[in-house]
């Protein structure tokens, strides 16, 4: 296997260009090259890269090339390699030679002695057989390849997956299945189970059973299968497989389906469209809304129906699927459903989009035949433009003379309209000025009370500190307190100011409301414990999203909040109630206790009202809500029932609004990992109590993260020991364990010293951080929380790693006090260093073997490695040994050769190529070196 993978790596030479970069390069090489072998790995690639594009009478004519010169050098094995592609494209132009290359290909294979690559190539000749629906040739293939693997011992994945495949041809295929067959493949799909299971790949093991279990479904042997189907679940659960486990449950619905249990049915499709929501798989999981809208619709649940099929529709509606094929069935599926719901105008729209839609795949699949037409049709055409151009040319000069007349007179028109409105806009100037001036001076003054305010504050810290009396402390407290307190209130006054001016803007961006406001109560959840307190939260199920202005919003309820919690005594009840009805958001804020009449409603909102002159006033908090809410466009009531006092917001929550700067923001749904593998996505782990400050936490970072949580301190550890994820968020008061805890045990322990911990708490205050700072966490952040904040501080926080991991990098010796700075990761790295020095040249040395001699688990020492250096245990293992190979090339006297064998590499083409993509230079210039 090896072998073969070396010899396919020594023909790819053009890593990072774009195809017609290539062939242009490949093209020259073949017009200026001596070598014969140099050029026939030219022609191998130009067939290559033709046969891909589809161009079969290009590809055709450089595979024969090639094949003639590797022939002619008696190269067997890049003979091999070509006469494999030769047999792909005859299969598909120039049928006539394809059973001659078919015949050569059997007889080639006799006379190599790599009997992996062999069956490599058997196995690939045979998936592309099937993949064109030739499935006698497939099913040739597959058990040649078979046969070999049996002689030969060969155990792998993709032996597993030749045997499944041979046992579907036997039941399925048309030309080859017969009744007598299904004995034969249950028999193929246990002996690969067996592979599978001596190989100990769970995601072999996941596919077998599924497929194991649809051979018990022909034979209607539902519970059999479906033991089967769970085996096959808990493999794939094993690995993290989200397509296979999608796939089990997809089935296990199936199932369930002919069985007649209908219930259970639809649970595995919810099921299904649960794993695949966490996932980056959105074309898979728009097919899952599709199947179950199709079960949802022939079990005449037709408005769930609708709404599965809807979801469906958008996600295929963002070009996930090329070829819009799923779209229109989903589109038509959907018009059948508005039609049995009793919605006939949606049922006509949905179909002639669908119609549309498919007229228009049906323009893409001709685009290039309507291209060389057009091309055609523009060569026949260029004369005739050429003396309608001169033509033109003339009626352009009588033009012209028309359009400078007209713009004189437009010209005339504007100065006597710009006269008379002069005075007007130098008016508007003046005010605006003014308006300008008076902000200004608001911003000023607001500065200058910050920094005498700082020189009060912070020598009051310091004699909070000195000072023991309890009497003197509380009068310190009660200064402290006051110093807050105007803060808050010069930030108010530059609010109005702003207000007043016209500057400000309300900035509406898309959102989960109900989560959002869930955030901005999370202090006074604290306060009114701290406090004794009954704080009465009722919000709607609204869970749409919703254009708003965050901190408009967050400013409004706090200050509603803030004077209800000012006016309750202990034991008081103060109530927040959140509805959203028909795009409006209604928020009502009560509170018992209060002195206020039905009298003094009126001046609520007036600034600094005071109802009488031994009472508190109401400063400028309620003035301020008030002019918040008339630049809403909303409206803001005050009532009084007994002692209670009421506070009704309604705000609007559409996007078109007067006074508003819309912010479209782009999905990020991992869009800097596109074209990456899920194992690059940060993982994060949310370690909070309260279920909904979590599910806010998740729609806030799910779109460029993993997301693992926990419900409380315990469960967080134990998550953190066995998945060690990049970045833990962590409350501070929960149960069992609290957060300043978790972090001591986190960064107490070698296995997990490194992650980084984020500390988020409704508590504010100095005391709070200063513990949290102390508990070695890397960030503390207050509540409510800014979404961009807390985005940027992981992504700081994330990339401080990446720093280190490229240090790792650059490093020929891996120096533990160089590239971390934790005594724990020191000791760790030490201990590697002691198993690699002890391993590095044993080319049987594993992954498996690397995990058992540190005592962690494989998938431990993968995270951590990937943490701390950025790279997988496979990939740490053989940076190691190109590390210590480009050492031993400095010393004199050794060969490459010898240089491969002492670090664990078997094949010296292999090592060539690892070392050249490692250090960008081949092996044998390090020796050239003085």
């Amino acid at each position: 296997m090896k072998n073969w993978i070396s010899i396919v790596l020594c023909l790819i030479v053009m890593n990072g260009f774009s195809q017609q970069k290539s062939i242009s390069l490949l093209e020259y090489k073949i017009q200026n090259e001596t070598s014969e072998q140099v050029k026939g790995n030219a022609y191998y690639q130009l067939a290559e890269i033709y046969f891909t594009k589809s161009q079969l009478d290009s590809a055709y004519h450089y595979a024969t090339k090639s094949w003639k010169v590797f022939e002619s050098q008696k190269k067997d094995s890049l003979s091999f390699l070509t006469t494999q592609l030769l047999v792909q494209i005859t299969s598909k132009t120039h049928q006539n030679e394809n059973t001659y290359y078919l015949k050569r290909i059997e007889e080639k294979a006799q006379k190599i002695s790599n009997k992996k690559m062999v069956s490599q190539v058997f196995m690939e000749l045979g998936t592309y057989f099937y993949s064109i629906q030739k499935d006698d040739l497939a099913m040739q293939f597959r058990l040649k390849a078979d046969e070999i693997n049996t002689a030969y011992q060969i155990k792998n994945r993709t032996v597993v997956s030749n045997l499944t495949g041979i046992a579907q041809l036997l039941i399925f295929s048309k030309k080859t299945s017969n009744s007598r067959n299904f004995d034969r493949a249950e028999k193929y799909v246990i002996k690969a189970l067996q592979i599978a299971e001596e190989i100990q790949n769970d995601t072999a093991i996941g596919a077998v059973y599924e497929k194991y279990a649809h051979l018990q479904a022909i034979k209607e042997e539902y519970d059999v299968a479906k033991k089967y189907l769970f085996k096959g679940l808990k493999a794939s659960q094993n690995v993290k497989d989200t397509l296979r486990e999608s796939s089990i449950y997809l089935s296990l619905a199936r199932v369930q389906e002919a069985k007649k249990q209908k219930d259970s049915a639809l649970f595995y499709y919810q099921k299904r469209i649960a794993i695949l929501s966490t996932s980056t798989q959105k074309k898979e999981l728009g097919f899952a809304y599709l199947n179950m809208g199709d079960f949802l619709l022939e079990e005449e649940h037709f408005p769930e129906a609708v709404v599965a099929l809807e979801r469906a529709r958008n996600i295929f509606n963002q070009k996930v699927d090329q070829r819009n094929e799923l779209e229109i069935k989903t589109l038509k599926t959907l018009a059948k459903a508005y039609s049995k719901n009793n919605q006939p105008i949606q049922a006509y729209a949905t179909l002639s989009l669908a119609t549309k839609k498919n007229d228009s795949t049906l323009i893409a699949q001709n685009d290039a035949q309507v291209l060389e037409l057009e091309t055609k049709y523009q060569t026949e055409k260029k004369e005739q433009a050429i003396q309608l151009l001169a033509t033109e040319n003339k009626l352009e000069k009588n033009k012209l003379y028309v359009v400078v007349t007209l713009m004189l007179l437009l010209l005339i028109s504007a100065l006597f309209l710009g006269y008379h409105y002069n005075n007007k806009i130098k008016t508007a100037q003046k005010i605006q000025e003014l308006n300008e001036l008076k902000s200004i001076f608001f911003t000023n003054i607001s500065h200058e009370f910050r920094t005498p305010l700082t020189l009060i504050k912070s020598p009051l810290q310091s004699l909070q500190k000195e000072i023991t009396k309890k009497n003197q402390l509380d009068k310190l407290q009660l200064i402290d307190q006051n110093s807050n307190r105007m803060l808050e209130l010069i930030n108010q006054l530059l609010a109005l100011s702003k207000i007043d001016s016209g500057n400000l803007k309300l900035l509406l961006k898309k959102g989960i409301v109900i989560d959002f406001l869930q955030n901005v109560i999370a202090p006074f959840r604290f306060e009114a414990n701290e406090n004794n307190k009954i704080f009465e939260v009722r919000f709607t199920e609204n869970r749409n999203a919703y254009y708003f202005d965050k901190d408009v919003l967050e400013k409004i309820l706090s200050n509603l909040l803030s004077n209800a919690f000012k006016y309750t005594s202990e034991k008081d009840t103060i109530i927040f109630e959140a509805i959203i009805n028909d795009a409006v958001l209604t928020l009502i804020v009560s509170n018992t206790g209060t002195q206020i009449n039905e009298e003094d409603l009126p001046q609520l909102f007036e600034r600094f009202y005071q109802k009488k002159e031994t009472n508190a006033g109401f400063g400028i908090g309620l003035a301020l809500v008030k002019e918040l809410v008339d630049l809403y466009q909303g409206t803001i009531h005050a009532q009084v029932h007994k002692d209670t006092l009421t506070f009704q917001v309604a705000l609007p929550l559409q996007k078109e609004h007067h006074h508003a700067v819309l912010i479209e923001e782009k999905e990020i749904s991992l869009r800097p990992h596109e074209n990456s593998t899920e194992s690059n996505v940060p993982l994060l782990l949310i370690v909070e109590d309260n279920a909904d400050i979590r599910n806010l936490l998740i729609s806030v970072l799910q779109d460029s993260y993993t997301i693992l949580e926990a419900k409380d301190g315990m469960e967080g550890l134990e998550i953190a020991e066995k998945e060690i994820p990049d970045c833990i968020i962590s409350d501070i008061m929960m149960p069992k364990l609290n957060g300043y805890e978790l972090t001591q045990q986190i960064k107490s322990n070698e296995l997990t010293s490194f992650i980084p911990v984020i500390l988020l708490t409704a508590d504010a205050s100095e005391k709070s951080q200063l513990q949290g700072i102390k508990s070695a966490a890397d960030a503390f952040l207050t509540k409510p929380f800014h979404n961009e904040i807390l985005r940027e501080t992981i992504t700081q926080i994330l990339q401080e790693r990446k720093k280190l991991q490229e240090r790792y990098r650059q490093e020929l010796i891996l120096k533990p006090t160089e590239i971390v700075v934790d005594s724990y990761d020191e000791k760790f790295i030490a201990r590697l260093e002691i198993i690699l020095d002890k391993n590095l040249s044993n080319p049987d040395f594993t992954t498996e073997i690397f995990a058992n001699e540190a005592n962690i688990s494989r998938m431990q020492l993968h995270r951590k490695l990937k943490s701390l250096f950025g790279v997988s245990a496979t990939e740490f293992i053989r940076n190691e040994r190109l590390k210590l190979a480009y050492q031993l090339l400095q010393k004199p006297n050794v060969t490459v050769s010898e240089v491969a064998y002492a670090v664990g590499f078997n094949e010296i083409t292999y090592f060539s190529k690892c070392f050249k993509d490692y250090f960008s230079v081949p092996p044998s210039s390090i020796q050239k070196q003085p």
